[in-house]
């Protein structure tokens, strides 16, 4: 089993995750696959697909390769770098989702060759956000489509070039 995220060096965390170890190796066992997990507290970005990147070249190629997935998502571009890497080095990827894949990590869990949700597990809408380059804040691609309809539905030329004046570029 491969783990992507952080750990602190707390006694109960480690015994957490020796468990999770040892009910990682059973799933392998069962399943005849290598089990990754891919739970992901903070946003699906390029450092998540660097250090992911990483992890599979030190694994190298593998036959049967399951995502256990947890994420509320992050960037649409990332999520599809992330699908690449996984099938460049899996001949068939699987995805569980015991919780949350949402946004993004929707798109990586129906880009695989299939799909396990759990009972409690919920996909979410695939919703693409761009960074505002003024603010580094995200944006929902729709919400700037939204704005640009707008726009272009004023008449009057006065009122649209001041209001697109107010309107940040992206």
């Amino acid at each position: 089993m491969i783990t992507l995220g952080e750990a602190s060096g707390s006694n109960d965390l480690e015994t957490a995750i020796n468990k999770a170890k040892d009910i990682a190796s059973q799933i392998e066992y069962a399943r005849e696959s290598t089990l990754l997990v891919l739970i992901s507290p903070r946003t699906l970005d390029e450092v998540v697909a660097f250090e992911l990147s990483n992890i599979l070249r030190r694994m190298g190629q593998i036959d049967k390769l399951d995502v256990l997935l947890d994420s509320r998502g992050g960037r649409i571009d990332t999520a599809y770098k992330i699908l690449l890497l996984l099938g460049s080095y899996s001949k068939q990827v699987t995805v569980v989702v015991p919780f949350f894949a949402k946004s993004a990590a929707t798109l990586i869990a129906l880009g695989a060759d299939s799909l396990v949700l759990c009972k409690a597990g919920e996909l979410g809408p695939i919703d693409p956000q761009v960074v505002d380059p003024q603010t580094g804040m995200y944006v929902p691609a729709h919400s700037i489509k939204e704005a640009m309809s707008f726009i272009e539905e004023i008449k009057d030329g006065i009122t649209k070039v001041s209001i697109s004046d107010r309107i940040p570029p992206l």
